[in-house]
């Protein structure tokens, strides 16, 4: 799974978590980027089967999408724990929007 859907399926289940429709221009809003970006990448995540996308334009998990996005969400949320252990607790706040450096690898949680 690429850097891109991961940034994606965070941003889709955390506004999940807040809202009961989730569509394109939230994910934009969410994310900061242009609505035609974000389109192209939904259309590919539902290629990929992750993602389904409702007539009115809700996009909802498929199993395997939530699978994924549930996998991340405990990912961020050892990561944030272990900042805010360590005294981090202002830096791990904002953790879903964070990118960690592994050798020439950029990794989001």
């Amino acid at each position: 799974m690429g850097f891109s859907t991961n940034r994606y399926l965070f941003a889709i289940r955390t506004l999940h978590e807040k809202y009961l429709c989730v569509r394109a221009v939230d994910v934009a809003h969410y994310l900061g980027f242009a609505k035609p970006s974000v389109s192209i990448s939904i259309r590919q995540m539902r290629e990929q089967g992750l993602i389904e996308v409702e007539p009115d334009g809700n996009i909802l998990f498929t199993e395997s999408g939530k699978t994924r996005a549930e996998s991340l969400n405990r990912r961020v949320s050892f990561f944030r724990q272990l900042l805010t252990d360590a005294g981090g607790g202002a830096v791990a706040r904002p953790a879903g929007r964070h990118f960690v450096q592994l050798g020439n690898e950029r990794r989001f949680f």
